[in-house]
């Protein structure tokens, strides 16, 4: 491992609101989205074996190695998706979507989702998603 250099940082934070728990993931300090841990994870062990990115967690922060630009950009899609979708159907079907989104297609999304969570925060993100759902039909 000492000859990966480290590519990016997601850090694990649960926050307290309304008498609720949420987790969230922060994509390199500067992306906050809603998504349950145990999702992130289980997207993270098979996009990471599938594009070939090494990753440790240590509970708290998740440190990827390697190339991981194309891994992220799918992550940022799929937790977005997922932190606006309520339908379980439609995210397992949004999450098979993004696996198979070309560099381009994955560049265009992710772009979207970061410039419209620095424009406007959650709901920004969640009128991305509302695009990306009617885009691949995921409401039928």
């Amino acid at each position: 491992m000492g000859d990966l250099e480290e590519s990016s940082v997601i850090e694990l934070r649960k926050k307290r609101s309304k008498g609720r728990v949420h987790e969230y993931a922060y994509f390199n300090g500067f992306l906050r989205l809603k998504c349950d841990w145990k999702y992130l994870l289980s997207n993270l062990d098979t996009l990471s074996k599938e594009i070939g990115v090494y990753y440790e967690s240590n509970g708290t922060k998740i440190l990827l190695y390697g190339d991981v630009d194309r891994l992220v950009k799918k992550l940022v899609i799929t937790c977005s998706v997922r932190q606006c979708t309520k339908s379980l159907r439609a995210i397992e079907k949004a999450r098979d979507i993004v696996w198979e989104l070309n560099y381009f297609e994955d560049t265009f999304w992710y772009s979207k989702i970061v410039e419209n969570f620095e424009r406007g925060g959650f709901w920004s993100v969640c009128r991305v998603v509302s695009s990306f759902r009617k885009l691949y039909k995921l409401d039928k």
